[in-house]
Formats: structure tokens, sequence, C-alpha cells
């Protein structure tokens, strides 16, 4: 069964494919390696990356205000959630 594609060529589901295995990689190629050895395996990585504007410009176009404005939404929640759950040990956090 096929799936219709937007012109860029990719959907959503494409797209957060995509981010969900590229920004790890990024996290550890920046945050774990040395800074000499991640930071030009990072750039190659967002070089690749960026054959992909064409299509996110299509996907997110005229949307992009609602999207950002959820998006940071979830970002502050997941923090909070994390913050309060005892990560980082700023609040109470269980011996266990």
């Amino acid at each position: 069964m096929a799936v219709d594609t937007p012109k860029g060529g990719l959907d959503r589901l494409d797209l957060a494919a995509i981010a969900y295995l590229a920004l790890p990689v990024l996290i550890f190629l920046l945050g774990w390696l040395n800074f000499w050895v991640g930071l030009p395996l990072a750039a190659v990585l967002l070089l690749g990356l960026r054959d992909l504007r064409p299509a996110l410009a299509s996907e997110f176009e005229g949307r992009m205000r609602r999207g950002m404005a959820v998006f940071v939404v979830v970002v502050v929640v997941a923090l909070a959630w994390s913050a309060m759950g005892g990560a980082g040990h700023l609040f109470f956090a269980n011996f266990d």
C-alpha cells in the first residue's frame, strides 16, 4: 500500500525518523568525543542533513509559529518532569 508524500518527497514520519536517528548521534559527537574529533564529524552529519531543507520548508511552511510554540511547551514540560523526578538531584531523589 503506497503512501502519498508531499512534493518534497518526505512526509512527517520520514522527518521524525531522521531526527530520531540523527539527534542522538549529534549529541554523542559533541558531548562524548574529544572536541577536535567530534566537531568535524558533527559538521559532516549536519552537511548530510542540509539536503533535507527543501523538504522541511515545504512540510512546515505556514505552520512554523504554532509548531514552534508546541515544541517549546513540550521541551519545558519534559525538562520540568525530569528535574522533579530527581534526575540531577535538584529535587528529592530516592536512594534506589
